[in-house]
């Protein structure tokens, strides 16, 4: 018989070896661009809930106008501003404990705590105000809400 006649079947050490390194890179690749995905949708997510709370402000400072309640516009500073959107954001962490959005109103201050503080450049905290826009009068027309470093 011949050498090649009794050749093993199947992987060799050597073989397997390669699969297995070969497995571990791919493993590795794919869990990071998850990981990318994962903050990717977490930026996105916070991006859409403040459109949607800069439109829900808007929403609620037309019906004012249209109601002829210009001059009471700077009672929604004291509004929580969550009530705004549609849809409240997801407000438990990951371990159902902790909320994600909180609002103060004596400061008037959003704030957000990142899943994934590496998503917004490592950054513990994001927050916001609300500050009204006020005539040369100094009544309140308006209502910005302002990013804080």
């Amino acid at each position: 018989m011949s050498v090649i006649a009794h050749r093993q079947r199947g992987l060799g050490k050597l073989e397997f070896a390669v699969v297995v390194a070969l497995l571990g890179i791919l493993a590795a690749v794919l869990l990071d661009r998850l990981n990318d995905l994962e903050r990717q949708a977490e930026r996105l997510e916070v991006e859409v809930a403040l459109r949607n709370l800069r439109m829900g402000l808007r929403l609620a400072i037309s019906e004012k106008v249209i109601r002829g309640e210009e001059a009471q516009i700077g009672e929604l500073l004291d509004a929580n501003p969550l009530a705004w959107l549609g849809a409240a954001p997801a407000k438990l962490g990951a371990d159902g404990t902790a909320p994600l959005w909180r609002y103060d109103p004596a400061t008037r201050t959003l704030r957000y705590l990142p899943r994934q503080k590496d998503a917004f450049a490592g950054r513990e905290e994001l927050a916001w105000r609300l500050a009204p826009i006020l005539d040369p009068a100094g009544h309140t027309i308006g209502i910005t809400v302002e990013a804080l470093k």
